[in-house]
């Protein structure tokens, strides 16, 4: 999931860039991973 997440971070825009939301869901639990990225933070 970070590793993902930091993927995609990477890969907006750097002039676009605000924040980000990711959500892993696994399909068979309902179980779900939340992460969210800030610009600023």
């Amino acid at each position: 999931m970070d590793a993902f997440t930091e993927l995609l971070w990477n890969s907006l825009n750097p002039d676009n860039k605000v924040s980000l939301f990711v959500r892993y869901i696994d399909i068979t639990t309902g179980a779900y991973e939340t992460k969210i990225v800030n610009k600023n933070k």
